[in-house]
């Protein structure tokens, strides 16, 4: 079970980004900045559905949905679309070189 500890950005837009697998977190972020997803899947010509699906990653943006989506949004295509990297942790590669911490 998890913590009650929750982000200042969980709070922010409205979810727990644990219980959500985050394949668009800066899509996500914008989304949550410009209201309701249904309203935004509407103002595409969408269905609520088609968004959500494609958000969970169960279905793939095409290169003109991405473009459509950045242009509506006003955010650079690559940024909305950035994959997670997470930053490289200096104890783990400490932890492989042998050197204590």
């Amino acid at each position: 079970m998890r913590g009650v500890v929750i982000s200042a950005l969980e709070v922010a837009i409205g979810f727990n980004a644990e219980e959500m697998d985050l394949k668009f977190p800066n899509l996500n972020w914008a989304l949550a900045q410009w209201g309701p997803q249904y309203r935004f899947a509407a103002l595409l010509g969408e269905s609520e559905s088609w968004l959500s699906r494609r958000l969970a990653g169960r279905f793939e943006f095409s290169d003109g949905d991405r473009k459509r989506i950045a242009q509506t949004l006003g955010y650079p295509e690559d940024w909305l679309f950035q994959q997670p990297m997470p930053p490289a942790s200096t104890r783990i590669a400490q932890h492989h070189a042998g050197v204590p911490a």
